[in-house]
């Protein structure tokens, strides 16, 4: 009797975590391996490929590195409805770029940056540290959108302006959920049983929030989260947004040229492309 190898989704649903290195099988995609064919270059984007080789360079130190594959039941479940909705109505896509997007995101492995276990004390240290960063930083964002900062930066036009206090209202926004979480997970360890640990954060590679750019929501792309569970489980639920929400058509239609570009550029240059992934 042969035993099926478990798939990654499977792995996911079982363990709580994606497997480590996304594993080599090809589940979920309904895609069958057939002898002689030509493997289909993986999706890739050539800034994104730079920019990861800038993370080596820069020696970041996160403690180890995993890779996720993104096509779980939800989000099967999740193409197929969006097939269905092409099919009876149409769309900004035709049913070959259809096919072409579900392989490119059921091939696609998302690199996921797991940190160092932190301990409990480390956590109150990481907390009292966020919560103090969270105070100063309000403060400084109120007066820029006060206009009472003072030495306040100088922008060339008003939505140069308008954009740098977005993004530090952003950044507040980050601040302040990290703290939530993280004033969470200390009661977690503090007030339930006695044999937990704390989680090992967890957040994505720059190289893949830049590749899915269109795909997922800025949030899951900067911020870090408690585990690589939580933050698989918002990749998921930003999945199923993209390829079901009738406001998102004009991103899948994006997504789709840019996997044509990157295949296009992967049969000229195969080496280079497949090296910088």
């Amino acid at each position: 009797m042969n035993i099926c190898r478990m798939s990654d989704a499977d792995y996911e649903t079982e363990y709580g975590t994606p497997r480590p290195n996304g594993g080599d099988g090809e589940e979920g995609c309904g895609e069958a391996k057939v002898p002689g064919t030509v493997p289909v270059p993986r999706w890739t984007f050539s800034q994104a490929a730079a920019l990861a080789a800038a993370e080596i360079k820069r020696k970041r130190f996160p403690t180890s590195r995993t890779d996720y594959r993104m096509g779980s039941k939800p989000v099967m479940k999740a193409f197929d409805e969006l097939e269905a909705t092409l099919k009876r109505q149409g769309g900004t896509l035709s049913l070959s770029d259809f096919k072409l997007l579900k392989m490119a995101i059921c091939k696609f492995r998302v690199r996921i940056i797991v940190h160092d276990s932190v301990t409990l004390a480390g956590l109150k240290e990481m907390q009292a540290k966020c919560a103090a960063e969270l105070v100063e930083h309000t403060a400084m964002v109120q007066a820029m959108a006060d206009g009472t900062a003072v030495s306040p930066p100088e922008f060339a036009t008003l939505d140069a302006k308008v954009e740098f206090i977005q993004r530090n209202w952003d950044k507040n926004n980050d601040l302040a959920e990290w703290k939530t979480t993280l004033s969470t997970e200390i009661r977690r360890l503090t007030y339930e049983r006695a044999d937990r640990v704390p989680s090992q954060h967890a957040q994505l590679a720059r190289s893949s929030g830049i590749t899915l750019s269109n795909i997922l929501s800025p949030t899951t792309i900067r911020r870090r989260f408690l585990s690589s569970s939580v933050l698989t489980k918002a990749i998921r639920a930003d999945l199923v947004v993209f390829l079901t929400s009738e406001a998102r058509g004009k991103d899948r239609a994006i997504v789709v040229q840019q996997i044509k570009k990157s295949l296009a550029a992967a049969k000229k240059n195969p080496v280079v492309v497949s090296a910088a992934h």
